[in-house]
């Protein structure tokens, strides 16, 4: 499997002046490199694209496959895609993601460790008839939670979930965050979580807040909980909005929203 090696000044960028401090350009270990700025692309050697023996033992060993070709390495389209986002090379390359060629797959794997436990793939392929989102794992039984460095200390006890990975590593950056790879929250979910934090936050896609609502009124029987609802999903918010929308929501906890609606 190809990895980071190092970070280097990138030539197309040089061009134009920019690159500053030298680091744009990703060189990975089968020769490519990629300009996580502008998009510049060298091609490396196709064949040390493989997943390596020891990751391969690591997924079968926990009942999971990755497309045969899965490599750490992501196209460009893929990446103007998280571009859109603004997630940095940094987070791309902390959260292991990557790519199948063949199936025009974007990766998305939780690890413990080496451990692979889960992982989600994004399809690139344009069929309308493929399914948007594949999930392979027990999903329900992981809490993949991202810890803030960020939040000041009287937030440190909330959690925020949100329905997928992306917008948990936006939220992430602010509050402690965690996926539930789709709109479900399992009770057994809720339950884990009332014994970590003291306040859980709803922050489903622009589309789900009838059921945030709903998933926000049966947590509170174990924690405090609130809703959080903008016009966008979580991901497409910088971090002032992304903080101004879950204090927001702190104002009115699920439990009280349930009195006012009586």
């Amino acid at each position: 499997m190809s990895h980071l090696i190092t970070h280097s000044r990138c030539p197309r960028c040089a061009n134009l002046g920019r690159d500053i401090s030298k680091d744009n350009l990703g060189e990975y270990s089968d020769g490519h490199a990629y300009c996580y700025s502008c998009g510049y692309h060298k091609p490396g050697n196709l064949k040390s694209r493989i997943v390596s023996s020891d990751i391969s033992e690591t997924v079968t060993s926990g009942g999971l496959n990755f497309p045969e070709d899965y490599i750490k390495y992501i196209p460009r389209e893929v990446y103007l895609w998280l571009n859109k986002y603004k997630l940095t090379h940094t987070e791309i390359n902390q959260h292991k993601f990557g790519w199948s060629e063949t199936r025009k797959l974007f990766v998305m794997p939780v690890y413990s460790g080496d451990e692979l436990l889960m992982w989600q793939g994004r399809d690139f392929s344009g069929n309308p008839k493929a399914r948007k989102y594949l999930t392979h794992g027990p999903a329900s039984d992981i809490l993949h939670i991202i810890e803030s460095p960020l939040q000041d200390n009287d937030e440190r006890d909330i959690i925020v979930v949100t329905e997928g990975l992306l917008d948990a590593i936006k939220v992430g950056r602010v509050y402690n965050a965690m996926p539930l790879w789709g709109s479900h929250m399992p009770l057994k979910t809720i339950r884990r979580l009332a014994m970590r934090f003291k306040r859980l936050g709803i922050w489903l896609d622009s589309d789900k807040l009838v059921e945030a609502v709903k998933t926000a009124l049966r947590a509170s029987q174990f924690i405090e909980t609130f809703v959080v609802h903008s016009e966008r999903d979580p991901k497409d918010h910088d971090i002032n909005w992304i903080q101004t929308y879950v204090r927001l929501g702190l104002r009115y906890p699920a439990a009280e929203k349930e009195a006012i609606d009586k």
